[in-house]
């Protein structure tokens, strides 16, 4: 098995055993990712230009980037109720909460190499 193909399972183990600890859809996973990424966009505001965060988020690269920091943020969490077996007995609410905070836009910060390909294929910065 290629390594694509094993991070391909691993995540998708990740996906469901998250969506089976929030008894939620994987529809409903799919809309999370989404929504955070579009907070995640807004956190760009003043820090790049509308030009630039238009290009950023309308890449392939960024997607691919945010779903990768979205799965390490799933990895996190799934580590951290590992380690309290007492969280467990968590409510959903809670396990809703805990998940918005490991996933929070404050705790991912962008590559700064990913937005520099991705401008310089726009021709928005020098390469």
């Amino acid at each position: 098995m290629s390594y694509l193909n094993d991070q391909k399972e691993k995540y998708q183990a990740i996906q469901t055993k998250v969506s089976q600890l929030l008894r939620i859809t994987e529809e409903a996973y799919s809309m999370m990712l989404f929504e955070a990424a579009f907070k995640y966009i807004d956190t760009l505001e003043g820090k790049y230009s509308q030009e630039h965060i238009k290009a950023i988020s309308q890449h392939f690269m960024f997607w691919n980037w945010w779903k990768n920091q979205y799965h390490i943020a799933d990895e996190k969490f799934l580590n951290g109720l590992s380690n309290d077996p007492e969280s467990l007995s968590t409510s959903k609410t809670e396990f809703e909460q805990l998940y918005h905070e490991v996933h929070s836009p404050k705790e991912i910060f962008i590559d700064k190499n990913v937005v520099r390909q991705i401008l310089s294929q726009y021709d928005l910065i020098r390469s």
